[in-house]
Formats: C-alpha cells, sequence, structure tokens
C-alpha cells in the first residue's frame, strides 16, 4: 500500500511541475520576434568550435 501511495505522490508532484512549465516566459508577451544578426552570432557556433 506504501508503493501505491508513494506513485500517486510522484504522479501529482510531476503533473504540478509539468504544468508550471507552459508558460511562454516573457511577461505574457506572446508574440514571436526574429533575432538580429548579434544574437545569431552568439547562438550559433564558430568555424573554430565546429571543425570539419
Amino acid at each position: 500500500m506504501t508503493m501505491r501511495t508513494h506513485r500517486w505522490c510522484v504522479a501529482i508532484a510531476a503533473a504540478l511541475l509539468m504544468a508550471g512549465c507552459g508558460g511562454s516566459g516573457d511577461g505574457g508577451n506572446d508574440k514571436a520576434v526574429a533575432l538580429s544578426k548579434e544574437q545569431v552570432r552568439e547562438t550559433l557556433p564558430d568555424g573554430e568550435a565546429m571543425p570539419g
């Protein structure tokens, strides 16, 4: 019986954690914005990081 209770607690905790992970993270602004050239350079690896 303890194992069954443990499984329910884990399932409820997982559901609560996943419910909090659905937000956009930008304060409610759901508009997509393109990256600037500088942001692309900072994000993508350069030629030295990717040999071959």
